[in-house]
């Protein structure tokens, strides 16, 4: 649920027109954008260890262009509340997951499935072995999820502001940075 102080209405709109001398119609066609790709968000499940997973993969030889996506299966072709992962020419790693799986399982599946990726790209020579990478792959979930929920019992309120207006102040705050900077270094 959305808190009241944080929700986007026209007077919020209009207040961030007006603080960073923008049109209206410039503001609104922003948020519509926002709005138009914002829906994905919500399916970036545990995104931060996806990425940084991926990155460390970048740097193995012959893994440059490495990405790894996150695709539901929505026609129940895999069990009920199970994953799997594929490769993809060591260009591509995609992780199918049940579409209609809870979420707090879809991410222990999806860390799981980065367990493998973990295992077999970026610890076979270290583990000496072409043997199958379970449990090590779940290990790795584990040590994953922890992390997440660390962060968001922990550390996560320190990144977040107590209101819509301290949010504006902040962006105005570093406009005027960029502002400064560049009337400096002329």
């Amino acid at each position: 649920m959305k808190l009241e102080r944080f929700k986007v209405t026209p007077e919020r709109l209009q207040d961030i027109s007006e603080k960073f001398d923008v049109t209206l119609e410039s503001v609104q066609l922003m948020y519509n954008k926002y709005l138009e790709i914002s829906h994905g968000l919500k399916y970036q499940y545990l995104a931060h260890a996806i990425r940084t997973v991926e990155i460390e993969v970048r740097k193995q030889p012959g893994f440059e262009l490495f990405q790894i996506q996150c695709v539901p299966v929505e026609n129940n072709s895999l069990h009920v509340g199970f994953g799997s992962a594929q490769y993809y020419d060591n260009n591509l790693y995609i992780i199918y997951y049940d579409a209609l799986m809870d979420e707090k399982q879809l991410r222990v599946v999806i860390a799981h499935e980065l367990g493998h990726l973990v295992v077999e790209v970026l610890m076979m020579k270290e583990l000496n072995s072409n043997k199958p990478s379970e449990p090590l792959s779940s290990i790795f979930g584990i040590l994953s999820i922890l992390d997440k929920n660390d962060f968001y019992h922990s550390k996560a309120s320190s990144y977040k502001h107590t209101s819509s207006e301290e949010i504006i102040a902040d962006f105005l705050l570093l406009r005027n940075r960029s502002s400064s900077k560049h009337n400096t270094s002329q």
